[in-house]
């Protein structure tokens, strides 16, 4: 009997995975790319979206190269990607820039106009679905911006695209986006499912400037012959919109069913649960998105900076490990045992992990990072320790945000490239007080969201709710109860640096 594939990519900021999956959920073979950032400003985060079809197509011949698995058996081809992009294109689907990604914050200056353009108040956003802007990072200033800017490049854009459009357009010459994409650039109502013609109009364009936006799991053509050579996949297999990739790795995390929350751990880091209806908490950030089982939503609770933090302190303070890690080893392995080698509390240096900015447990642009209580007494291995406990600090907020709003946090099911990481994930059950389920194969949760989406297409499952079988549970991590004294009292004096701090930021960064 033929056995049946389903080939995905997961474009993330700083490398795109591609995965070959069995239609039973198993993953046959997985081939990442690495590339970088550009930051050509202060304040700016840039990439050029060739680099991501061009890894998309390295992956995917590889993958099956490696696989041995016949190009014939695969049946359809889907994806997730980084969201908050704005990447105009021509007519032709030609990129007019380097694509402005979601680290990028050099939009505060148009925030101010967005807010005075708004017809409706914040709550009455919301309540129709719609996901304001509140910071420079958002994708309507950011609009702004081009306009105000770059008018020439404003003028002749045919479309604005997110990242993992880019890469559904190159396969089927199609301008397409879905729900969950479309939901985050503040001008597209969950509830309607439609662009919000007003809220398009601050930015002085109009819907036709977007994509047709479907649901997750919509065929958007078939794979045009010029792709489906690059790619060394069958001409003609059904592409799926697919999904951001929080809503791929909320479906690839094993957490599907409602109100089971799932931890990711990556460059950037949530907390995530399916429910039926919205909830929003202006206060703390935390809101809900369209979701990759469109039958759902997906309240998340993001915070903009996580594995990010780590690889600051790999590139600035760990530079020779780094060297020597190319060639003998893992650098964050190393990390994790210089880390381990320091007692719990890093002997009371905390780390602020808002390198820039942050997003939940509260909104402020303007937050930055640092250490605080830093004393001569203090290493590399302090720095690396009280790195991890200041994403794990952050983590434990957003936790008790959610709490606060009557949901149960006991245990969650954990995924990304920081959970492959014991030791980190122990410090952050001993900080929570949580139970954590490292899922299997943690990075290729997305892989596996996206396969479930390609599948659901294709009418292969039948819903979502059945697939949690897709994802097994490796590890369980149990918090050390004689940890907790220590991380309390630091937890409450991490909280106030965050206070303490707040006007000094602004100043420095408003």
């Amino acid at each position: 009997m033929t056995v049946e594939y389903i080939a995905t990519f997961d474009l993330g900021t700083e490398g795109t995975k591609t995965s070959l999956v069995t239609v039973e959920g198993e993953l046959v073979a997985s081939e990442f790319t690495p590339y970088d950032v550009n930051y050509p400003k202060p304040c700016w985060a840039e990439q050029d979206p060739e680099i991501w079809w061009k890894a998309v197509v390295q992956n995917t011949r590889e993958a099956i190269r490696k696989s041995g698995i016949s190009p014939d058996d695969i049946v359809g081809f889907g994806g997730d990607g980084m969201m908050f992009t704005v990447l105009p294109l021509d007519e032709g689907g030609k990129p007019l820039r380097p694509a402005i990604i979601w680290l990028d914050s050099r939009a505060e200056e148009q925030v101010g106009e967005y807010f005075g353009g708004l017809e409706r108040d914040l709550m009455e956003l919301l309540d129709d679905g719609i996901i304001p802007a509140t910071s420079g990072k958002d994708v309507i200033p950011k609009l702004l911006w081009l306009r105000d800017n770059e008018p020439d490049v404003f003028k002749r854009t045919h479309k604005f695209v997110d990242s993992k459009d880019y890469i559904v357009y190159k396969c089927t010459g199609k301008f397409n986006t879905d729900w969950t994409c479309a939901n985050l650039t503040g001008m597209f109502s969950f509830k309607r499912k439609k662009w919000d013609n007003a809220m398009i109009g601050i930015t002085g364009l109009t819907p036709e400037h977007f994509p047709e936006a479907t649901s997750t799991i919509n065929v958007v053509g078939e794979l045009k012959s010029d792709a489906a050579k690059e790619l060394g996949l069958p001409e003609g297999i059904p592409v799926i919109s697919g999904s951001g990739d929080p809503a791929a790795i909320a479906l690839g995390t094993g957490a599907i069913k409602e109100k089971k929350p799932h931890l990711y751990i990556g460059s950037s880091s949530w907390i995530a649960l399916h429910l039926k209806e919205p909830v929003f908490d202006v206060d703390t950030g935390i809101g809900s998105i369209c979701s990759g089982d469109p039958s759902k939503l997906l309240a998340i609770g993001q915070m903009e900076n996580a594995g990010s933090c780590l690889k600051w302190l790999r590139d600035n303070v760990f530079r020779e490990e780094k060297i020597a890690a190319e060639e003998s080893g893992n650098i964050y392995a190393l990390m994790d045992e210089i880390a381990e080698n320091t007692d719990p509390g890093a002997d009371k240096l905390i780390f602020m992990p808002w390198m820039s900015g942050e997003r939940c447990p509260f909104m402020d642009p303007a937050v930055r990072g640092g250490f605080v209580n830093l004393c001569f007494n203090h290493g590399r291995g302090h720095m690396a320790r009280a790195v991890m406990e200041g994403v794990a600090f952050n983590i434990k907020w957003i936790i008790e945000s959610f709490e606060n709003l009557g949901f149960s946090m006991e245990s969650l099911n954990t995924s990304g490239g920081g959970a492959r990481s014991d030791f980190w994930l122990q410090t952050i059950s001993d900080i929570t007080g949580k139970v954590l389920n490292r899922v299997r194969s943690p990075l290729e949760a997305g892989s596996r969201g996206a396969a479930m989406m390609v599948g659901a297409a294709l009418g292969i499952y039948k819903d979502f709710d059945s697939l949690e079988a897709f994802t097994h549970i490796e590890t369980k991590f149990y918090p050390k109860k004689e940890n907790k004294k220590t991380y309390d009292m630091i937890f409450k004096q991490f909280k106030k640096t965050y206070e303490n701090l707040t006007d000094i930021h602004c100043a420095l960064n408003l």
